[in-house]
């Protein structure tokens, strides 16, 4: 027979190892929170009734979201740029900096015509929602 606590254990062990795995290598949570903040500041701007903010009236604190969630958003994704070209060029051996670097703008621009053309497709299907990913001038 073998022992319980040893097979726990190792199951355990083996439980973190994989869920490890699942976590990208260098991630910075306090961005993670940040956009995860300006994610769901952006479904209550979008999905509830928002009262204009008046910072001595607490029932109106729901107007904290309105414009500020989309701002952090917009501002998280260029720092994230700035984090991801750096990644790619500040590596121990500096050989194929100008490899990765490429690759990694080719990897940048396919997102943002995938993004472009996503909006462009919701923007078409005429919900009654702000489509923000095309340029204003698209819709």
């Amino acid at each position: 027979m073998s022992n319980p606590r040893r097979r726990d254990r190792r199951l355990f062990e083996r439980f973190k190892t994989n869920f490890a795995r699942l976590e990208p290598p260098h991630r910075l949570p306090g961005i993670d929170l940040a956009r995860g903040f300006a994610v769901f500041g952006m479904f209550a701007a979008h999905l509830t009734v928002i009262t204009p903010l008046e910072w001595g009236r607490g029932e109106t604190w729901s107007g904290i979201v309105s414009g500020r969630s989309s701002i952090l958003f917009a501002t998280l994704a260029g720092v994230s740029l700035a984090l991801v070209t750096a990644a790619a060029t500040a590596r121990k051996n500096n050989y194929d900096a100008p490899t990765r670097l490429w690759g990694t703008r080719t990897q940048l621009v396919l997102r943002a015509i995938l993004i472009w053309v996503l909006g462009i497709i919701l923007d078409g299907l005429e919900v009654p929602i702000f489509v923000i990913l095309p340029t204003p001038s698209s819709s």
